[in-house]
């Protein structure tokens, strides 16, 4: 077995990267002839609840040590900037018996790492919408993915289109650019769970809604789905949305007030239902029994949520970003997401699928799903493999 070291991200930090080591490792586990060992570094400091998933995934082993905490973070990434690594988290992946690496964005082992090193890089957006960041921030995260992809580092990329950004914006990265496009599926104890009474308990009927399931960051075009709105009552269309996502964390703090004022005002208030953070297993049926998947987003990467609705064969009507048509192609339908007309009329002209054609979609959608989770582990595999062979060609 390969034993291959990962950081936890925290929950709350950033919820995406969270979710992504979860479905790396289930894929992992899944995966036919498994080779992988993944070991996840958590500090002291995080609950065992939030790190319960993993512990119940019988091929991860979580190990807990100070050296992990969030407050130690920031000497870590200084001591990899200026010494090339921390010689403490060394020792400890060394006793631990280590022999890949795989790095995310917000943990640098640094450029003397003695292992080998695959590093995730998960979008470009900071390229793309500077103005989301501010000049620290974003130096901060220029500089991290400079470092990354001028060493040996194998750079793992979650589409095609990430990899050309890559290149495009880090042309020394050319050559060792890996695509891994992670996939998800239903577990089997929340399919079993998506009863279509879940919708009432937040006011909506199974149906007859478009659910958004996003963080609330500016970036995220909720704006736009409001006044789409309003241009469709206009017309004698009331049209009902559906976002989830957590109202009060630092990066939406204010959006989601603006948001309602903004309904307010243009008289869709009663259309439109924030829903807060909900629970992995009511969200999945809120999926289900939606009319369709929204998402009308500036910029996004590879998309989890996508992956879910992908899983569950849930209809979708998405941005015209390029990452959206590679992982959906013909299987979504698209509008200009600079556009609340074109928005509005995708809504307006929104096919209703039969409970028939439904049912249909959703069993074919759950085998694929599970093909695609396979396909997916293997990959993984093979760039842990490739970084270790690479490192021993070196000795």
């Amino acid at each position: 077995m390969i034993r291959t070291a990962f950081v936890h991200i925290g929950r709350d930090l950033w919820r995406g990267g969270y979710n992504y080591l979860l479905n790396l490792f289930a894929a992992i586990e899944l995966a036919p002839r498994r080779l992988i060992t993944p070991v996840l570094y958590a500090g002291d400091d995080v609950s065992s609840e939030e790190l319960e998933p993993f512990v119940r995934l019988s091929s991860v082993e979580v190990v807990r040590s100070p050296l992990f905490n969030a407050s130690n973070a920031r000497q870590h990434v200084i001591r990899a900037l200026l010494l090339g690594g921390s010689s403490a988290v060394w020792r400890q992946l060394e006793c631990d018996r280590i022999a890949v690496v795989y790095e995310h964005a917000r943990f640098f082992f640094g450029w003397r790492s003695p292992f080998p090193v695959v590093a995730w890089l998960p979008d470009f957006q900071h390229r793309h919408l500077p103005s989301m960041y501010g000049r620290l921030s974003w130096l901060r995260r220029e500089l991290g993915y400079r470092i990354q992809t001028q060493t040996r580092r194998i750079i793992v990329l979650s589409s095609e289109d990430a990899r050309r950004d890559c290149e495009r914006f880090y042309a020394c990265s050319r050559g060792r650019t890996r695509v891994l496009r992670f996939a998800t599926r239903v577990p089997a104890e929340v399919k079993d769970s998506l009863s279509d009474r879940i919708p009432a308990r937040y006011g909506l009927r199974p149906g007859a809604y478009f659910l958004f399931p996003s963080q609330f960051y500016k970036h995220k075009n909720h704006a736009l789905v409001i006044k789409a709105l309003a241009w469709l009552k206009k017309r004698g269309m009331a049209v009902e949305v559906a976002f989830s996502g957590e109202r009060d964390s630092l990066r939406s703090r204010g959006l989601v007030e603006a948001l309602q004022e903004l309904a307010r005002q243009k008289g869709v208030e009663h259309q439109v239902h924030f829903l807060g953070n909900v629970p992995y297993k009511d969200l999945m049926a809120l999926l289900r029994h939606a009319r369709a998947m929204l998402n009308p987003s500036l910029f996004e990467g590879w998309s989890t949520v996508v992956e879910e609705a992908r899983s569950l064969g849930v209809p979708m009507l998405l941005s015209d970003l390029p990452v959206h048509r590679e992982q959906m192609g013909e299987h979504a339908h698209y509008f200009d997401r600079h556009s609340s007309v074109s928005l509005a009329r995708a809504m307006r002209d929104f096919p209703v699928f039969s409970i028939h054609e439904r049912q249909r979609r959703e069993s074919e959608a759950l085998k694929l799903a599970d093909q695609r989770v396979q396909t997916y582990g293997l990959s993984v595999q093979r760039v842990l493999s490739e970084a270790l062979e690479g490192q021993e060609g070196h000795e």
